[in-house]
C-alpha cells in the first residue's frame, strides 16, 4: 500500500475509492474496506481510501472545552490499514480550515474525479463530506451519470444484529474499562502507541521494572484507570505484559501515567523506543496500598492473573489468527 500525503502527481486512469475519517478502523470500516477491495479487484483496477488528519471535528470544534479523544492516531492508522488490507493507495488529506471551506461539488471534481477516475465510488451510510457537510450518498448519486460513476452505500454494521458499530460506542466502552467489549466492535486488541521515556524508576525497586509510555498524542484516548492485561510490541520487543494507567496513588504524585510492565522483556534498554500496548483484560482498578511492599504482592498477583489469563485463551495469538485468516 503506498501513502500519499496530497492529491498532487496522482493521476489514476480508473479506481474504485472510499473516503472517510476511519477514526479506530471498527468493524463498520472494515466491511466497507473489504468492499472496496473486492470491487476493485473485478474490476481490475486500483483501490484508494482517502482520510484525513488531524480528525475534521479537531478543526472543526476547536473551541470546545472537551477535546477530541482519537481511537486511532496517524501512524497506528497507517499500520492497521498496511496490516490488516490490501489496498493500492491510501491518501491522508491535512485538514485545515481553508480545507474546510471546499464545497462538495469542489471535493467532489479535484479530489474524486480529476486525479482518481473513478468507476465506483464506496460510501458509509452516514459519511460527510465538503463545507457544511453538504456532500453525503445522495449527493453522490446525483452526479454519477455526468462523471460515469457508481455510487454504493454500505450500510451501518451490528454486534449480535443490535447495537450499531460506531467509533462512539467504542469510546462510551474504552472510558469504562470494557476493553474485552471493545474488542467485539474493533476486531483488534486497542492500541495505544508511544516513546518510552524516563520515569521515578519506582518499578525496579518494587520488583516490577516498567517501561513509561508518553503517549504518540496528548488527544488519544486512554481506557479507564486501572491494571490490564496487554500485549507490547516494538522493533525489538513483543511479550505479554501487565499495564497500569493512573495517578500512582500508592505515592501520592499526582502524576497520571501509563506503564508496562514485560513478561519476556529484552536485554537491550527500551528508552527512546516506540512501542505500542494492545490492551486485553482488564483486572482491577487503581487503588493506594499502605506501602511498596504491599503493592509488591498484589502486583505478583496480578502477574499470576495474568499468566492465567494468557495459559488459557492466549488472547494474542487468537488475534492473530484472526487477522491470517
Amino acid at each position: 500500500m503506498e501513502f500519499h500525503s496530497s492529491i498532487t502527481g496522482l493521476q489514476l486512469t480508473e479506481s474504485v475509492v472510499t473516503l472517510g475519517t476511519f477514526d479506530g478502523l471498527h468493524r463498520g470500516h472494515q466491511s466497507l474496506i473489504r468492499q472496496v477491495q473486492v470491487r476493485a479487484n473485478a474490476l481490475q483496477v486500483p483501490s484508494v481510501l482517502i482520510t484525513f488528519d488531524p480528525h475534521p471535528k479537531e478543526v472543526l470544534l476547536k473551541e470546545r472545552r472537551v477535546p477530541v479523544e482519537l481511537l486511532t492516531t496517524k501512524e497506528e492508522k497507517k499500520h492497521i490499514l498496511q496490516e490488516e488490507f490490501d489496498l493500492d493507495h491510501g491518501i491522508i488529506l491535512p485538514f485545515t480550515e481553508q480545507f474546510s471551506q471546499v464545497s462538495a461539488t469542489d471535493f467532489l471534481e479535484q479530489y474524486l474525479v480529476s486525479p482518481l477516475t473513478p468507476a465506483e465510488i464506496i460510501i458509509g451510510y452516514d459519511h460527510r463530506f465538503g463545507r457544511g457537510r453538504e456532500g453525503d450518498a445522495s449527493f453522490l448519486q446525483r452526479f454519477e451519470d455526468t462523471y460515469s460513476y457508481k455510487t454504493t452505500i454500505v450500510e451501518a454494521e451490528t454486534i449480535n444484529g443490535d447495537t450499531v458499530v460506531s467509533s462512539s460506542v467504542i469510546r462510551y466502552l474504552l472510558r469504562d474499562g470494557k476493553t474485552m467489549k471493545a474488542i467485539e466492535y474493533l476486531a483488534r486488541p486497542y492500541p495505544v502507541s508511544g516513546t518510552v521515556i524516563h520515569g521515578a524508576g519506582r518499578g525496579k525497586e518494587l520488583e516490577f521494572p516498567t517501561a513509561n509510555i508518553a503517549p504518540a498524542t496528548a488527544n488519544k484516548l486512554l481506557p479507564k484507570d486501572g491494571i490490564y492485561l496487554v500485549y507490547t510490541t516494538g522493533d525489538s520487543i513483543n511479550s505479554y505484559g501487565l499495564c497500569s494507567i493512573g495517578d500512582r496513588p500508592t505515592f501520592e504524585d499526582g502524576q497520571h501515567a501509563v506503564e508496562v510492565f514485560l513478561m519476556d522483556p529484552p536485554e537491550q534498554s527500551l528508552y527512546s523506543q516506540y512501542l505500542t500496548i494492545h490492551f486485553f483484560h482488564r483486572l482491577r482498578d487503581q487503588k493506594q496500598f499502605e506501602s511498596g511492599e504491599a503493592l509488591t504482592r498484589q502486583m505478583y498477583r496480578d502477574k499470576q492473573q495474568g499468566e492465567e489469563l494468557i495459559a488459557t485463551e492466549n488472547p494474542w495469538s487468537q488475534y492473530q489468527e484472526e487477522i491470517v485468516t
